[in-house]
């Protein structure tokens, strides 16, 4: 997990699926922190992977937050 881009991964009938968020700035002015955004992708990696009937998460992103390691 980096301080704008984070990664989640599952496997769905035998198929990788992958999740992504990010809080890049694209004009908005209030952007998101990165211990703000991996409780999202990390809620979102599991609603999904659960309304699709996924096996399992296969990798959810860290806690330490790259490059800082906040």
């Amino acid at each position: 997990m980096s301080e704008d881009f984070g990664t989640a991964a599952a496997r769905c009938d035998g198929e990788s699926a992958h999740y992504e968020a990010s809080s890049y700035r694209g004009g908005a002015d209030r952007r998101l922190a990165a211990s703000e955004l991996r409780p999202l992708l990390v809620a979102f990696a599991r609603d999904q992977a659960g309304r699709r009937g996924c096996s399992h998460l296969l990798a959810l992103p860290g806690q330490r937050i790259i490059p800082n390691g906040r």
